[in-house]
């Protein structure tokens, strides 16, 4: 399945290689061909002082083998910048050949191919060059009222004319009317000079018609666009995990009951007192005599009633004791 996008590009392809195949039929067509060239420069011979004096360069041209030469004519202001009205253009055929020279009628206003000037203006003339020509033309009319051409163009035809014709040749122009284009302008000017012995190849003649081009090929269709791959659907989330039920709190194990206290031991009852043995009654001393003034005697107990006395106070204190711890 070709979608919108890939036609829109295979279309847009399409007509562009198409337009492109179209603009280069057009270049191809309009372009002016190379043509092989020879240039001949000229300068004033029948002046002095002429440092001033414009110049005269003339140049061929010749697209195809046999085909017409195309002369084409410029004045070259001089250093000061003198400038003339080109009025005559002179060259040699080569013997034998029979040529036609033709161009705009207003410019060419005269043209001979067989070395009959009589009926050229004596203005457009070289007389007195000392170079005899056997083809020219006129250009223009006489004086700058009307006409002041500095360029002109012109073809010569002829069978079996090539630019080898005219190598090594002699040309002429003719200029009136020669100053400065502000100033005044009534000096005149022939030039003379000689074509050179070889000619510029900018392209080799063409000799039969060019080879059709090539029609374009035609754009290769885009291939269909890979259906989009299905999204794997998402894995379905994992539900949670239950939560493990708290475990139960261990009940808290039950305080152990007091140990009942152990009944305290029952006093083992008191030891009777032995009885108190009847204290032996004190000996009654004789009293003293005051004969060395003391007082009167103190009686003492006897030294048996003093352990009873102490047998039975300890016996006291043992009840007394025996009392209080089972009390206690």
């Amino acid at each position: 399945m070709i979608t919108n996008l890939t036609f829109t590009s295979f279309l847009t392809q399409t007509i562009l290689t198409s337009a492109g195949f179209v603009l280069a039929s057009a270049a191809f067509l309009a372009a002016p061909a190379q043509a092989n060239t020879l240039t001949i420069d000229l300068k004033d011979a029948t002046n002095t002082n002429t440092q001033n004096y414009p110049t005269v360069q003339i140049t061929l041209s010749q697209t195809v083998v046999g085909g017409p030469i195309q002369a084409t004519v410029n004045v070259i202001k001089g250093p000061t910048g003198f400038i003339g009205d080109l009025r005559g253009v002179y060259f040699n055929l080569p013997s034998g050949v029979s040529a036609t020279i033709s161009g705009d009628n207003a410019i060419i206003t005269k043209q001979t191919s067989t070395g009959d000037f009589s009926n050229f203006s004596k203005n457009a003339e070289v007389q007195g060059s000392h170079i005899g020509f056997n083809a020219g033309v006129e250009i223009g009319t006489s004086g700058i009222a009307k006409d002041d051409y500095q360029t002109a163009t012109f073809t010569i035809s002829g069978t079996g004319l090539s630019l080898s014709s005219f190598t090594s040749s002699s040309f002429g122009t003719r200029l009136t009317s020669v100053g400065t284009p502000t100033g005044n302008r009534d000096l005149s000017s022939k030039t003379l000079g000689t074509a050179p012995s070889t000619i510029v190849v900018t392209n080799p003649p063409v000799t039969t018609p060019p080879v059709e081009a090539t029609p374009p090929v035609e754009a290769t269709p885009p291939v269909e666009a890979t259906p989009p791959v299905e999204s794997t659907p998402p894995v379905e989330a994992t539900p949670p995990v239950e939560a493990t039920p708290p475990v139960e709190a261990t009940p808290p194990v039950e305080a152990t009951p007091p140990v009942e206290a152990t009944p305290p031991v029952e006093a083992t009852p008191p030891v009777e007192a032995t009885p108190l043995v009847e204290a032996t009654p004190p000996v009654v001393m004789n009293p003293p005599t005051n004969d060395n003034n003391f007082s009167d005697p103190v009686s003492v107990p006897e030294p048996m009633t003093v352990g009873g006395l102490l047998v039975v106070g300890s016996g006291f204190l043992t009840v007394c004791r025996r009392k209080l711890n089972k009390n206690g």
